[in-house]
């Protein structure tokens, strides 16, 4: 059984698990501090240069960055995923979702990225050869879905590191193949980035690589109309660690403006010695001292703190040589080049101080720290080298300063638009080769290099924790063999590198189900979906984040709909956006995420004739649900016309609902006598109610009339007017003749005429 144990040892199987040799558990070395160039001759394409100036980077110092699924999908649950679907997605696996790995390339020939149709991969943009550059970038070789399937692309991961990160986050099962990634569903775009060093046994990145690689990446999710998830298993620990670098900014920026999902290893550094922090008393000297490995051509320091403070700094080199340095330029000594620094950024002040000799001066060496002006003391300093020695550089302990794990989650980690990802051991022993292998640390626990916050602006860091050792995950043949690998396709991977891949892979499965989602928006799912354990405790913390990575983060809602849904064949509306056509009373199972509001609608198509209406109008889920019912009615449109065809009346009648059409009538004002009523069939019926069925017109049926009452009346009308006539005829032939008819009794005209006849 081969255990590897001891600091040493542990530094070592950290190194080979994570990229065969090439990277160690050591942190960045700051790229050329040279005195700021201007954005545009630091090489980035001019797109990012472009961004760059309108972030305030007209001049900024260029940092060098270094990289950072069997038992650990288990662990975060992707498991219970395989079998959950419903009609708005077949299977909840990422599909939609693009992932850019933006790392040391990938091996696309490997089968976790086949599928039967193809290739996973739909770009991969190298920058270390020429040949045939993207659009809008003036170098590397892109290539196509194409040259991917056939072969001929000449990208090749002579690392391993980015192969590994790819597989986690979206590879596949094919052929013998049967690891697969988180979101398998997912497709990929890489970026080949970086270049060796100390004779290919490490590899660096720069930031103009990785600014112009995520530029690419959006460039292309753009095009293929996606959401993206970019993954970044790189970091550096030089800078004032509140988001303010180049990088950090640039980030922020693409989230913010273009909805990308940044998710950044919390780093490899807590356990290093690399971050101190100390309290600085005005007029009082501080002296740090580190030891600075063999094989080293540079190292760098960062120290920060409060921008009003004010202090003078010396180096003395191992054999005692001391040189004043200046704030802000550059000094040669004895063939060592010393460079500084000074970025302000808001009440911090980042002084950057590096060391270059070819070989630097190996042992012990002193930076003197000499406030003269306190506003603030607080202030931290970290320190990398770009050593090819097995050692590590490092702060020694000494009074007047501390040496922590806080403070170490690496950058970008410490961008405010990016989550964070730290890592817990899931795997300590396997077997490979006939052999037993076993790496330190405890099965469940934080893992003892896992970058710790908080961020020097007071926001905690890691968001979140995921597997980060022992990871079994996809190996790049171009890539080292490990003698403790179990196969020949296989990498046995450790650090949070392993980490954030897990995570981002979560990310997509969230984006996959509610794509208009904002990052921020995806991170609060990741963050309160995470687990807590005896581990993690139940607070939020600076290790731990928010707990353990939870991918079991969907629910399945069955969805009911009574009524009329096969004539109507309703669409299901989740979030406003249509997810799937309902065409039988079955229950239409809706896979929704845990923890986020939902609001479930449904949309009929109506027509002249038809209309649809459903209770309620919608449903909000606000929590794990089983069920939503709606009821679906149909409202058919009746025409009501008088025997002769005229129209009288349109009416809107519930399907299974009896029309009263007297009732009708008297609405109306209609006053006339009601039979019955002949359908569009021709068929008469002896009713004047309707039951409505279907959309219809009906033409009235009146009540017969009686023939003598109109009759009569008439003739009663016309012997009135014949008599009337005769009267007034009789009545002027009187009048022209001055005679009384004798028939006719005289009736006196006055009372005096009376009393003298009377007489």
């Amino acid at each position: 059984m081969n255990v590897l144990v001891g600091r040493a040892a542990t530094l070592l199987i950290i190194a080979l698990l994570t990229i065969s040799s090439v990277f160690s558990s050591h942190g960045v070395v700051a790229e050329q501090f040279l005195q700021r160039p201007p954005a545009e001759s630091s090489g980035a394409s001019p797109v990012v240069s472009e961004m760059l100036a309108e972030l305030g980077f007209d001049h900024y110092m260029p940092r060098r960055y270094y990289p950072l699924l069997d038992v650990s999908l288990v662990d975060i649950g992707v498991d219970r995923l395989l079998n959950v679907s419903g009609v708005n997605a077949a299977a909840v696996d990422g599909r939609g979702v693009l992932i850019a790995v933006v790392d040391t390339g990938v091996d696309y020939r490997h089968p976790a990225f086949r599928t039967g149709n193809g290739t996973r991969i739909v770009a991969i943009w190298d920058q270390t050869v020429e040949g045939k550059p993207p659009q809008g970038f003036g170098y590397g070789y892109e290539c196509d879905r194409q040259e991917i399937l056939s072969g001929t692309c000449p990208q090749r991961d002579t690392v391993g590191h980015g192969t590994v990160v790819a597989s986690i986050a979206a590879g596949g099962v094919y052929g013998d193949w049967v690891l697969r990634g988180v979101a398998a569903g997912s497709e990929l775009v890489v970026v080949k980035t970086g270049g060796p060093a100390c004779s290919g046994t490490r590899w660096f990145f720069s930031e103009k690589g990785l600014l112009d690689g995520v530029a690419y990446t959006v460039d292309k999710a753009k095009q293929l109309g996606r959401r993206l998830v970019v993954v970044l298993s790189l970091g550096t620990d030089i800078g004032a660690h509140d988001g303010s670098t180049p990088l950090e900014k640039a980030l922020d920026k693409w989230a913010e403006e273009n909805g990308v999902v940044f998710v950044v290893a919390a780093g490899n550094s807590a356990n290093d010695s690399r971050h101190i922090e100390t309290t600085l008393t005005q007029g009082i000297q501080l002296t740090l001292r580190m030891t600075i490995p063999e094989q080293t051509t540079e190292a760098a320091l960062s120290l920060v703190t409060h921008s009003g403070n004010v202090m003078e700094l010396a180096l003395t080199t191992p054999s005692l040589n001391r040189v004043e340095l200046p704030l802000n330029g550059s000094k040669t000594f004895r063939e060592t080049t010393l460079e500084t620094s000074t970025q302000r950024t808001g009440v911090l002040q980042e002084i950057a101080i590096s060391i270059k000799a070819n070989p630097l001066e190996s042992g012990v060496w002193r930076l003197s720290i000499t406030p003269r002006q306190v506003y603030d003391g607080k202030m931290h300093a970290w320190l990398e080298s770009d050593t090819c020695s097995q050692e590590s550089e490092a702060f020694l302990p000494s009074d007047g300063y501390s040496i922590t794990s806080s403070y170490t989650v690496t950058i970008p980690g410490t961008a405010r638009k990016v989550l964070t990802v730290g890592a817990y051991n899931t795997r300590k022993t396997w077997t490979a080769g006939g052999e037993t292998w076993s790496v330190g640390g405890t099965v469940g626990d934080i893992e003892f290099y896992s970058g710790r916050g908080p961020t020097t602006d007071g926001r905690t860091k890691p968001d979140i924790t995921a597997p980060g050792g022992v990871v079994f995950a996809a190996r790049s043949r171009d890539a080292p063999r490990q003698a403790f690998s179990p196969s020949e396709e296989t990498a046995v991977s450790r650090g949070t590198s392993m980490a954030a891949p897990h995570a981002a892979g979560v990310a997509a499965l969230i984006l996959q189900l509610a794509p208009t989602l904002s990052p921020e928006e995806v991170f609060e799912i990741i963050r309160n979906t995470a687990r807590q354990d005896s581990y993690t405790g139940d607070a939020v913390s600076n290790t731990w984040g928010h707990g353990k990575l939870n991918a079991d983060i969907p629910y399945v809602l069955q969805v009911e709909v009574d009524g009329p849904v096969a004539e109507a064949r309703p669409t299901l509306l989740l979030d406003n956006t249509a997810v799937a056509t309902i065409s039988t009373t079955d229950a239409a199972s809706i896979v929704l995420l845990k923890n986020r509001q939902a609001n479930i609608s449904l949309q009929s198509p109506s027509t002249p004739y038809t209309r649809y209406t459903t209770t309620p109008s919608h449903i909000i889920v606000n929590a794990k649900q089983e069920k939503a019912r709606f009821i679906l009615d149909a409202y058919h449109r009746v025409d009501v016309l008088y025997p002769n065809g005229t129209m009288i009346d349109t009416v809107w009648a519930r399907e299974g609902e009896t029309l009263d059409i007297n009732s009708l009538l008297q609405a109306r004002e209609v006053k006339i006598g009601l039979r019955g009523y002949i359908d569009e069939a021709g068929v008469e019926h002896s009713s004047t109610t309707l039951r409505v069925t279907a959309p219809t017109r009906i033409k009235l049926i009146l009540e017969e009339p009686n023939i003598l009452t109109p009759v009569l009346g008439a003739f009663a009308a016309l012997l009135l007017l014949v008599l009337l006539s005769t009267a007034v005829m009789r009545l002027r032939r009187y009048r022209n003749s001055g005679t009384r008819p004798s028939s006719t009794t005289h009736l006196p005209s006055s009372s005096t005429e009376l009393i003298t006849k009377s007489g």
